[in-house]
């Protein structure tokens, strides 16, 4: 549980806390002005007073490639162009499951660093690419929503993958 300034929306199912410091508890009876409900708790509660901070729900990020980290405002005129010379070249890499994981850490380590504790992500063709995603997202305890990425055609050699195996490799994925 903890303590701090809740920021609610007027309407007929909600009110507005602004001002008030609230006390959040684990279960969903207990909210409201932290001096009237703390000498409620039971004996042995810890609260943690994060005033004057405010409480928010973690973000919800619904499109995000994390093999795309390292190349993160890398300048190209075009789509085309970018893709050619940053991403290709960057996804190539994620054949490497020791670099996938390195990337894959730093990844999920700054998207909960900066609030976001869900996410749809993107993979490469790389079957390790999304292993390592699925064991570090599962340590931080993060929901996430991700899969093996489906690409044959219109880029290189490498990182293509035939519709052939993507489909056998996400079957798989699935059922784990």
């Amino acid at each position: 549980m903890g303590r701090g300034e809740a920021a609610g929306l007027k309407g007929p199912r909600c009110d507005s806390w602004r001002g008030r410091q609230q006390l959040l508890c684990r279960r969903r009876d207990h909210l409201g002005p932290a001096d009237e409900l703390l000498p409620t708790l039971p004996a042995g509660s810890v609260a943690r007073d994060f005033h004057p901070g405010l409480i928010l729900p973690g973000f919800v990020d619904t499109h995000v490639h994390y093999p795309l980290t390292d190349v993160i405002a890398s300048f190209g005129t075009q789509l085309l162009e970018w893709l050619e010379r940053y991403t290709f070249p960057a996804e190539r890499r994620f054949c490497d499951a020791p670099h996938a994981r390195a990337v894959c850490e730093f990844f999920l380590d700054e998207l909960v660093r900066n609030g976001t504790t869900t996410a749809l992500a993107f993979g490469t063709v790389h079957r390790q690419s999304i292993d390592v995603f699925f064991e570090a997202a599962e340590a931080r305890g993060m929901r996430t929503i991700a899969g093996k990425v489906l690409m044959d055609r219109n880029c290189p050699e490498d990182p293509r993958d035939t519709p052939q195996n993507g489909m056998r490799e996400s079957a798989e994925l699935i059922d784990r």
